[in-house]
């Protein structure tokens, strides 16, 4: 049987293995030229001509295709140019092309690119002939980008989750803008609007300002945070802007120094009914000792403690003004708990979960760390977490039942380490892990409402086995290691 015979259907069972390279493209496309009575080759070869170099594995497969089921038209022809076909069908077995550059119609495997380009801009925006090219890095992408595009590492697998992010302009002309169907872990270009009489300060995600290209990993909606200019003559206060169409963006001052900390806000301009986030954080020896933002006519706005160090209040219609102060802590010299000792294994996160009010001693003097954790004090302590303050444990319990964190049975159980774990998971709003557990030996005994969670604790470092490497998801936490996990949560939340 002719080589190319064999070859070819080779080729069509393994396009993902192979390169059907230009020049053979070229050869088959002129021996079919040499056939009568062959319909489409015309068309076909020409699409095939222009195809990305490399051309992608699916239009690889129907040329092939197109061309094996006219083997029999044009037998002759290839008999006659038998010994070019196999060479060069050789050649394409052996060898591929490599691109350095260019711009493409479809996306390129990264198998068929230089070693040094590690990133895909994806144009649609601006380029939809051919919307793919590559860069050695983010930054020479991004000289190429255009608002709406997006950028991608090539050496990392994709992601099959996809996420919407909407634009918010806020200037009372433009519509929002919605991209959809975002992978996660592209990277989005943003505009930087304009508009008359304004400065843009950037994008808000409702927690803190983000810039571009803008890292995709959940549905959001981004607020375009707008500072009206000054207007030296019209008698106004610059540190509050108002327009037409109802927008009005206030100051935020915070201290510029303060002794024993700092505070951070963010935004550092909001509107009305907007959402503040107050960030503190003490210096080594001290800890806060007040906290207050009043407004330009003397008024004190109630701040809500959030997890770990932040505080959050409601912007209201005019700038305020943020006064934090801060003591030397005079508990840092000796020890808080008696049984809690200086170089304890859980010293840092055991004062941690206490100064921030969270865990309590069982005594003024010891904090027990070895005794378990029950299921009502846990529900007390996620409570004072999402800055609630329940009069009683009956209280803390209707909290956790109507917030879906539990069922409210068995309060006065200890609590499990696959509960304690699931209960944070459902905090967090349970969200998605890729961590195997079968590398424990135990992992066949986790309960199946905790494999999610506990693929989550273990993933982001909140739980990582116990002495034994092993999950034991039946077994008790210890308030020693229910504050370290705590710690750990909290510090990845903020």
């Amino acid at each position: 049987m002719f080589f190319f015979f064999t070859v070819l259907p080779s080729l069509a069972a393994n396009t993902l293995k192979h390169d059907l390279c230009p020049e053979l493209i070229s050869i088959l496309c002129g021996i079919l030229s040499q056939c009568n009575g062959v319909r489409g080759m015309e068309d076909f070869c020409v699409e095939a001509s222009s195809m990305a170099i490399p051309p992608s594995n699916t239009r690889q497969f129907h040329f092939i295709r197109f061309f094996a089921q006219r083997i029999t038209i044009c037998k002759k022809y290839i008999i006659i140019n038998l010994e070019i076909i196999n060479a060069e069908a050789v050649e394409c077995t052996n060898t591929k092309t490599i691109i350095s550059g260019g711009s493409y119609a479809v996306p390129v495997d990264p198998e068929y690119l230089d070693e040094s380009l590690k990133y895909e801009l994806h144009s649609t925006e601006t380029n939809s002939d051919a919307p793919y090219s590559y860069y050695p890095s983010t930054e020479e992408a991004l000289q190429n980008a255009k608002p709406g595009d997006t950028i991608s590492d090539v050496t990392q697998e994709p992601s099959a989750e996809t996420y919407t992010v909407t634009l918010q302009y806020r200037d009372g002309v433009t519509a929002d803008t919605v991209y959809a169907d975002q992978p996660a872990g592209h990277l989005l270009v943003l505009p930087s609007p304009t508009r008359a009489g304004y400065t843009f300060l950037g994008w808000y995600d409702g927690s803190q300002t983000v810039s571009s290209p803008y890292p995709v990993s959940a549905t959001v909606t981004l607020t375009a945070q707008w500072k009206e200019d000054a207007k030296p003559d019209d008698g106004k206060d610059d540190d509050s802007s108002s327009s037409s169409d109802g927008d009005n963006s206030y100051t935020i001052s915070i201290p510029s120094k303060t002794t024993g900390g700092t505070v951070t806000v963010s935004p550092r301009y909001a509107e009305k009914g907007d959402s503040v986030t107050l960030t503190v954080k003490p210096d080594e020896g001290y800890v806060l000792e007040t906290l207050t933002v009043t407004d330009t006519n003397g008024n004190t706005m109630k701040l809500e403690k959030q997890i770990g160090s932040r505080y959050t209040f409601t912007m209201p219609d005019m700038r305020v003004t943020v006064q934090a102060s801060f003591a030397a802590d005079s508990a840092a010299s000796s020890p808080v708990f008696s049984d809690v000792p200086d170089g304890y294994w859980a010293e840092d996160a055991i004062l941690w979960a206490y100064e921030n009010g969270y865990m309590n001693g069982d005594t003024a003097s010891t904090f027990n760390p070895g005794d378990t954790v029950t299921r009502q004090q846990l529900w007390m302590i996620l409570a004072r977490l999402n800055g609630q303050s329940p009069a009683d444990f009956a209280a803390a319990r209707d909290w956790a039942v109507e917030s879906g964190l539990s069922d409210g049975t068995a309060p006065g159980s200890p609590v499990s380490r696959q509960q304690l774990v699931t209960m944070l998971w459902r905090q967090a709003g349970n969200p998605a892990a890729t961590a195997v557990l079968t590398s424990y030996p135990d992992a066949a005994s986790v309960a199946d409402y905790a494999v999610g969670a506990l693929s989550w604790a273990v993933e982001n470092g909140f739980v990582s086995g116990t002495a034994s490497a092993t999950l034991n998801p039946g077994g008790t936490a210890t308030r020693a290691q229910f504050a370290v996990i705590l710690q750990r949560y909290c510090t990845a939340a903020q």
